[in-house]
């Protein structure tokens, strides 16, 4: 991909575990598979219980033989299992011989580690490019003296400090709240073993009993440390969880080296898993239901958390015996709703708790987490959750109704050149869009990317009938495969009175061009010419842009967004412009109309995916979409359909998850000296916002703190700066988003 847009297939986890040697009872211990979560004390560990009988089968399945580098003489196996379902990105993360790769777990009770597996294999996954492959890998288990936390505002690539020669020089932070450098003694290892590199879909897979010593964590947080040895020049990868949302103990801790350093890498994780033993008490583990999205209500709410709780020694301790639901509005006092048992037992089962009525109101958010203490006294909680009361603040709708992109990343590339203020609705997050929701609004777009969560069609219907010559509705929709879903895939002409002639202006769809013209084989993933129509208020642009340089416009989901699809056709009825067309075929794929109540476009494609000359960074390489207002589909067909820029003024916060996140661009701009920059917040949580020179370099921090959801508008006086072009972005969560601005004397 390009610039910062990462959407890698890959779903990479760290699982954790413990082991069952010498003097641990095997019929009073317990096995489990664990996943890491976050370390902040919320949520210590995540537990998947395993029975001996399968525990065993998991230890004991048929492994190929691969000679391990210890003594000679020496022959082990190595077990090799398939990658987690939809985990394709390959070994794209690497470094030198001599690395040292930290994946950490926090088991939370005593355990013995029976095997631990990641996956490891030629550089990007292309011997004929980087044919030198690492000669193996030397893998322990170390206790850990650090926890995967960082400071606010902390870079994606953090330095901890520097270890060289026995010698440990942390940062200020890390020195103010660690006594040690992040990996301490070593308690298993060091096993060197060998990569399996081919085929690239298994995983490297080590059983502890291999030098016959057991390796007992003793309930203390842990890491498999793997360092890569060969010659200099040698190189390699493991698969990364580049493309999800990580915690802290999903992120990788690396010593380069190069240059004696510690760092986090905040955003890139590590596929790795580990099989314990456990012989002491454990916590519930808790897996919250949900999503819990935006309420249009103060109605009661039930939510749901699984809970699973055992206990190696004690049956009177397993098992569940208190369980709330703790809340707050708005960052207020916190309150607690009891749960019950609704399905299974205390020890493996299904609580539900209802969060009372007439807690919330209009533009509150409330947040809540689960909290759970078993038999014995030991209490987990879930990381915190929010949801809000949907208070409309802006004249848009931005309907995202589809899974690729989060709800930040979604308003940070869809709307990168349209500053027009709006307030989001994620199909995924807050489920479907009613008519209560769509008739608050007089414009909407609406993106279904690869495919629509929801189909809607007789909300979206309804909603463009109640129209009126006074008061028209706008849409502007992108779907690649609504049609495809309404008509399940089968050509279809609609009636002179159905609404997708009314309102839309189609009259017939022809699904699956590419598909068609390739005599209906192979798979939807070759970039597709399209062409854009010269002079059409939409997509003029981009029809110039290519007239103008003699370049091809693809429609290319498969590498800008990273779904494979075949584009549909469009026949226009006598009253609609086409506005895009199939390049080999002519065949229409967007149309807009201007009907007497309503006024839409319909595209059949994703904006997003369409570029020309890619990849980048080729020279010629263009991104419409993203590149500028002239080439924005979404830009242009706002202007036409008239949509305002800004709602009323926003000069003050307010609580409540009215908006999702976004930065919108500065007013005045040009400006001289002040100007006001607005932007808004989804979820409380550390919010920052500065600003930068051309060269990068930050000239003024306006946010640097906690804020609650909310909309927000900030001045900045730069009666101190020269004259020039500035930059300000803002960071929250996973959202971030960086806007130009120029200030004129």
């Amino acid at each position: 991909m390009k610039r910062s847009i990462l959407l890698v297939v890959v779903i990479a986890v760290g699982l954790v575990a413990g082991n069952v040697f010498g003097k641990v009872d095997s019929k009073k211990s317990k096995y489990a598979l664990l996943t890491p979560g976050l370390s902040d004390g919320k949520n210590e560990s995540v537990m998947i219980p395993l029975t001996e009988k399968e525990a065993k089968a998991l230890l004991n399945r048929l492994a190929g033989m691969h000679k391990v580098n210890k003594p000679a003489t020496i022959i082990d196996t190595l077990f090799t299992t398939p990658k987690n379902a939809g985990s394709t990105s390959g070994p794209y993360f690497g470094g030198d011989p001599g690395d040292t790769f930290a994946v950490y777990f926090s088991p939370g009770a005593g355990c013995k580690v029976l095997e631990v597996a990641f996956n490891c294999g030629y550089w990007q996954n292309n011997p004929e490019l980087y044919p030198k492959l690492w000669d193996g890998l030397n893998v322990s288990l170390n206790f850990a003296n650090y926890d995967g936390n960082s400071e606010p505002g902390a870079p994606a690539n953090y330095i901890l400090g520097q270890w060289v020669n026995g010698q440990w020089n942390p940062n200020a932070w890390y020195a103010a709240n660690y006594q040690n450098p992040p990996v301490g003694s070593m308690f298993w290892g060091s096993f060197p073993a060998t990569i399996i590199a081919t085929p690239s879909d298994v995983d490297e897979v080590i059983k502890m009993e291999y030098m016959g010593m057991e390796a007992d964590c003793e309930g203390k947080d842990f890491v498999i440390a793997i360092v890569p040895y060969g010659p200099n020049d040698s190189e390699g990868g493991f698969d990364d969880t580049q493309g999800i949302t990580l915690t802290r103990q999903q992120m990788l801790w690396k010593w380069y080296v190069s240059t004696g350093n510690w760092h986090l890498r905040r955003t890139i994780g590590f596929y790795a898993y580990a099989v314990v033993e456990y012989y002491e008490n454990t916590p519930p583990t808790l897996t919250p239901g949900g999503p819990y999205g935006s309420v249009l209500s103060n109605a009661a709410r039930t939510l749901e958390c699984y809970a699973v709780d055992i206990d190696a020694n004690n049956d009177a301790n397993a098992g569940v015996k208190v369980a709330n639901i703790v809340y707050c509005v708005n960052g207020g006092d916190w309150n607690k709703a009891p749960m019950s048992l609704a399905e299974g037992s205390i020890t493996d089962g299904l609580w539900k708790g209802d969060v009372p009525a007439g807690v919330l109101s209009p533009g509150d958010v409330l947040t809540f987490y689960f909290e759970m203490t078993d038999g014995g006294g030991l209490t987990s909680r879930t990381e915190e959750f929010s949801y809000g009361y949907f208070v409309k603040t802006t004249d848009i709708l931005f309907y995202y109704n589809d899974e690729t992109l989060s709800t930040g990343d979604a308003n940070t590339y869809y709307w990168y050149q349209a500053p027009h203020m709006h307030n989001t609705w994620n199909g995924v997050d807050d489920g479907a869009a009613t008519s209560e929701l769509l008739d608050m609004f007089d414009y909407i777009v609406r993106i279904d990317g690869g495919g629509p969560v929801n189909l809607d069609n007789d909300a979206f219907k309804a909603w463009l009938a109640s129209g009126t010559a006074e008061k028209k509705k706008h849409l502007f929709w992108s779907s690649q495969e609504f049609l495809g879903y309404e008509t399940d895939w089968v050509d279809t002409t609609y009636a002179s009175d159905d609404w997708h002639s009314i309102f839309l202006g189609i009259k017939a769809v022809k699904h699956d061009l590419q598909y068609a013209a390739a005599g209906y084989t192979g798979t939807p993933n070759t970039p597709w010419p399209i062409d854009a129509v010269e002079n059409d208020p939409i997509t003029g642009g981009i029809a110039k842009l290519c007239k103008d340089s003699s370049f091809q416009l693809l429609h290319n989901p498969a590498y800008e967004l990273g779904f494979n699809d075949w584009s549909d056709g469009l026949d226009p009825t006598g009253d609609a412009v086409v506005c895009f067309k199939d390049h080999a075929s002519g065949q229409g794929m967007g149309v807009h109309k201007d009907g007497a109540t309503t006024k839409t476009v319909f595209i059949a494609l994703d904006q997003l995916a369409l570029d020309i000359n890619p990849p980048y960074p080729n020279s010629n390489y263009h991104w419409p979409e993203f590149d500028a207002k002239e080439t924005s589909v979404l830009y242009n067909a706002l202007v036409w359909l008239g949509a305002p820029e800004k709602p009323a003024a926003v000069d003050n916060p307010r609580p409540g998850l009215v908006v999702s996140y976004n930065l919108y661009q500065n007013y005045p701009n040009p400006f001289n000296p002040e100007t006001k920059i607005s932007y808004s917040i989804a979820k409380a949580g550390l919010v920052k916002l500065s600003v930068y020179n051309v060269l990068g370099q930050k000239v003024a921090e306006l946010v640097n703190g906690p804020q609650p959801a909310g909309n927000y508008q900030i001045t900045w006086n730069a009666s101190n700066m020269p004259s020039g072009v500035y930059f300000y972005r803002l960071e929250s969560g996973d959202f971030s988003r960086t806007m130009k601005m120029m200030l004129l004397r």
